[in-house]
């Protein structure tokens, strides 16, 4: 799923993404003992590989030590396991995306209803000979001297 999303949001800038990643990996990888990393620095530098790849709000879901990754993992995640966790939070959002994009492909397929004219709901209460019924403007009564 990340490879839909591998560039980074229009909303921030590469550069902005790049930093909140950077401190995300940092406070999650905070909350595990480092002794358990053969070196520190390159898996440091393949979390935030992996995190700038996602939405700030993937990035910030799945690094929260409350409920993201920490909550859920007891030893120092995997890259794997963190971009499974970065894809199970993007699913929803790929999901909206895509229910978005085939709302509009609907909305712009469909054809604007045309709305008729007096001068045509004229004629065409006459053609099925209601004209008697048709008022061609809306003349509300007089209230001046009460309800009735």
């Amino acid at each position: 799923m990340a490879n839909h999303i591998a560039k980074p949001s229009t909303t921030y800038s590469a550069n902005w993404l790049k930093e909140l990643a950077l401190k995300r990996a940092q406070m999650m990888m905070g909350c595990y003992r480092l002794g358990e990393v053969g070196d520190p620095q390159v898996y440091a530098a393949a979390v935030v590989a992996v995190l700038v790849r996602y939405p700030a709000d993937v990035v910030m879901s799945v690094t929260e030590p409350a409920t993201g990754i920490p909550s859920k993992v007891k030893w120092l995640p995997t890259i794997a396991e963190i971009v499974e966790a970065c894809d199970e939070a993007v699913a929803p959002l790929l999901r909206q995306q895509e229910r978005d994009r085939i709302a509009n492909q609907t909305r712009k397929a469909l054809p604007k209803p045309h709305r008729l004219t007096d001068k045509e709901l004229d004629a065409q209460f006459e053609r099925l000979g209601m004209k008697h019924l048709r008022i061609s403007k809306f003349n509300p009564p007089d209230t001046s001297n009460g309800p009735f």
